[in-house]
């Protein structure tokens, strides 16, 4: 992870970091739509974590930085019962 991505992320630098850590679940038991949704909500956190522009994230995803922040700070880093992040 590069400096920049800690710099511009703030408060959750740190957890960006360990990204690849992060937990996970059946991705293939959701339902092709929901799948399909999430897939794109995925790409546009990789592409986010990976310090890439709104520009390029919305053209991608067609999901605003905004979006992409809030989805990363609101649900992913949310504390599960057990817990660990649910990534």
């Amino acid at each position: 992870m590069n400096d920049f991505v800690a710099v511009r992320k703030g408060r959750i630098g740190t957890e960006l970091q360990n990204i690849m850590e992060w937990p996970t679940f059946d991705e293939g038991a959701l339902e092709q739509n929901t799948y399909l949704e999430y897939i794109n909500r995925k790409k546009g956190i990789d592409m986010y974590v990976r310090g890439h522009d709104a520009v390029a994230i919305k053209k991608e995803t067609g999901f605003s930085e905004k979006y992409i922040y809030r989805l990363i700070t609101e649900r992913c880093l949310a504390t599960h019962s057990d817990g660990r992040i649910y990534g």
